[in-house]
Order: C-alpha cells, then structure tokens, then sequence
C-alpha cells in the first residue's frame, strides 16, 4: 500500500521509499530480539535436566503419556551425540533425510513464489490492468494472503501439515492456470480469470506452503538442530529467491509471457508430487516423538518398528 501511495507521488523513485522504508520493521524486529529469552526447552537440555516442567505444562495442555516421557529421556540421551548447531549433522543418518525433504520442496516453492511475486504488478498488467491500479491490486492480494494464514494457524492440527501442503501446491497449479488463460484470452473475461487465479495463488498458497515449509523445517528436528534447520533452509531459499527474481524478465523476453505461466505451473505440480511421495505428515506427534521416530516410506514410525 505504500508503494502504491509513493507511486502515485511519484512514479519514478517510489521504488527507492518503498524498499529503504522496509529497513524500519527490520531494525525494530532486531531490537526486539536482542530481549528475547531462549526456549525451555533449550535451557532445560543444556542443563541435562529431564523437562519435569514441561512434562507438567504439556500435560496440563495437551495430555502427555508415559511413552512420551520415555520419548523426551531417548531424545535428550541423544542431544549427547549432536554438537549444538552443527549444520554437518543435518547430512548424517536419519537427519539426511529430513534436511533434503525440507530443502528441496522450499526451494521448489520459492523458485516459483519469489519470481511471480516480485513481478505481480506487471503480470497483473497483462490481464489489462494497467499502471497505479495494477500496484494497488498487487497489494491487495495480501488480503487473501492473510486469511490463507489464519486458515492455516487453525487447520494445522485438524488436517494436517501434508494435507494443506498438497491443497496449497495442487490450488496454486490451478490458479496459476487460471491466469495464463487470463492473459491468453484478453478482455473482461481475462480480469475475472487473472484475479481468481491470483487469490487461489495467494490465498492457498498461504494456506498451505506459504505456512507448512517452517514447520517442517522446525518439526523434524531435535532441539539442537531447529534452529540450525531453519536457518540453513531459509539461507539457501533465499539463495534461490535472489535467482528467481531474474526469471521473470528473461524467460518473457526469450519465450513470451505464456511460457513463464507454464513454468510456474510445471513448478507447482512437482512439489505437489514431491509431497505426495516424500513429505512425512506430523500432526498429532510431540516434538519428542517426531525427535524419536525414524522416517520411513514419507511416514514416520516408532524407532523400534520394522
């Protein structure tokens, strides 16, 4: 919305307000963290203290069995073996698995997400809306975005992380398809395609990879690899973001802008195979069990089951 008030202004360096101004939310999220204090349950490890606590709090939330207290002593008899934040560690044994599953369907979404989303305005451009009202429909389009992720906050735990991945990659293949005809077909009609497709893109989108690939990322680890999970993940997604960003402009100009539709499409159908076939479901499991459990045929499974 900003950049769609300094573009009205001034068209020619509304650009520049609306990324320097992207600095503020940024220094005041790196203040705040400064005071943030670390997890229980990171404390509670490094101590080699069993969680009595948190065994109190789980079972006062959620319900916690015998199983699962064996499950958190196997886990923290384990954390021994693993140097805290050894990003190596994510490339042996049962975590080589889990890292590679991560990894590749983040930087599957993120190579189509990234590239159409820095672009939106231009893409929506071609569906015949032109100039400020393309910016302003770009920004609106965070709206169904937003709704994806309070659907999400709430069906995590009823549907699943699996499930909402594989409606979010299979919806924003529609979508996407959707605005290629859009931009095929032209006129009145194409405006009522493009903006339906887009809502499906972004809406779903949020609804299920847009908010499933942190989890993931985070869920499938032991305490003292989460955070080294998440940050190597996000580091060579953004890696790949930055690649995307030039996709765009080079395929439209090499291939035509119906190719680039194709592409996003072909993107999205292979991470909604690649979670059919690999990615593990972790509703209803702790952290502990997830922790334990070996990783088997994109189930996980008690350690001791064949």
């Amino acid at each position: 919305m900003l950049g769609y008030i300094f573009y009205l202004a001034n068209p020619i360096t509304a650009w520049r307000w609306a990324l320097g101004l992207g600095a503020i939310p940024a220094i005041i999220t790196l203040l705040l963290r400064t005071s943030m204090p670390e997890s229980s349950r990171w404390n509670l490890i490094r101590k080699g203290e069993i969680a009595i606590e948190e065994v109190e709090i789980a079972k006062i939330q959620t319900g916690i069995t015998k199983e699962d207290v064996d499950n958190l002593i196997k886990e923290k008899r384990n954390y021994e073996k693993v140097n805290a934040g050894s990003i190596l560690a994510l490339f042996k044994g049962e975590w080589k698995k889990r890292t590679m599953i991560v990894w590749i369907q983040w930087i599957i979404y993120d190579i189509a997400s990234y590239g159409f989303g820095l672009y939106s305005p231009i893409i929506i451009s071609l569906l015949g809306i032109k100039g400020s009202l393309a910016i302003l429909f770009s920004s609106l389009l965070y709206i169904p975005g937003t709704f994806g992720t309070l659907g999400a906050a709430y069906l995590n735990d009823i549907l699943g992380r699996r499930i909402l991945q594989l409606i979010g990659f299979g919806f924003m293949a529609i979508g996407m398809v959707f605005v290629a005809l859009g931009a095929l077909i032209g006129g009145i009609i194409a405006i009522g395609l493009g903006i339906t497709g887009l809502i499906l893109w972004y809406g779903i989108g949020n609804l299920g990879p847009g908010n499933t690939m942190g989890l993931y990322a985070i869920e499938l680890f032991p305490t003292k690899l989460r955070s080294t999970s998440m940050g190597s993940a996000t580091a060579i997604t953004r890696f790949v973001s930055f690649l995307s960003a030039f996709e765009f402009p080079i395929i439209v100009e090499s291939f035509g802008k119906l190719p680039f539709f194709e592409i996003l499409v072909i993107f999205m159908v292979m991470a909604f195979i690649f979670t059919l076939l690999f990615t593990p479901e972790t509703k209803g499991l702790s952290l502990e069990q997830i922790s334990e459990y070996k990783y088997h045929k994109r189930k996980l499974i008690p350690a001791n089951n064949k």
